[in-house]
């Protein structure tokens, strides 16, 4: 594993990249970019380490405004994106994410098992909805459908 300081970071995000390894994605070539978007440190890393694992560049954001800004300066094939951020709701980046880049994948991991959160969260435009603990194949499927849907 190889760290990067290539794409833009947050002052406490981390950015890692697979050497060689990449996602099946038909026949791209394309390591795939994902910005984690999470305050809780622990997540953030399990993430990472799972994502680099299986490909991915990856690249992390605590807060609304470090993930704004670092979507301003890189292009992300996804987002994964928690509800409750510390400065600011994930549905309000949600949107924000969606005008910008409405494209761009935006998969919502909450802690919070509200049926209502995950309806208000899929009616604004979020690609999936997955409850903390997430289950890694169900994370790791739902990326790939993602980039299936980008990378046919």
């Amino acid at each position: 594993m190889e760290h990067s300081n290539a794409v833009a970071q947050a002052p406490k995000g981390r950015s890692e990249e697979a050497e060689d390894s990449r996602p099946a994605l038909g026949a791209s070539f394309h390591s795939p970019a994902v910005l984690i978007v999470d305050d809780d440190p622990d997540i953030t890393t399990a993430l990472l380490d799972l994502l680099v694992h299986e490909g991915y560049h990856v690249s992390a954001a605590n807060s609304c405004e470090e993930a704004l800004q670092s979507t301003d300066h890189v292009s992300y094939d996804a987002v994964l994106l928690d509800i409750g951020l510390p400065d600011g709701e994930g549905l309000w980046l949600l949107h924000h994410l969606q005008s910008g880049h409405p494209t761009m994948p935006v998969i919502m991991l909450s802690a919070s098992t509200s049926l209502r959160q995950q309806r208000d969260s899929l009616s604004q435009g979020a690609f999936s909805y997955l409850s903390k603990p997430y289950d890694r194949d169900m994370l790791r499927e739902v990326l790939r459908q993602a980039m299936v849907r980008i990378y046919p």
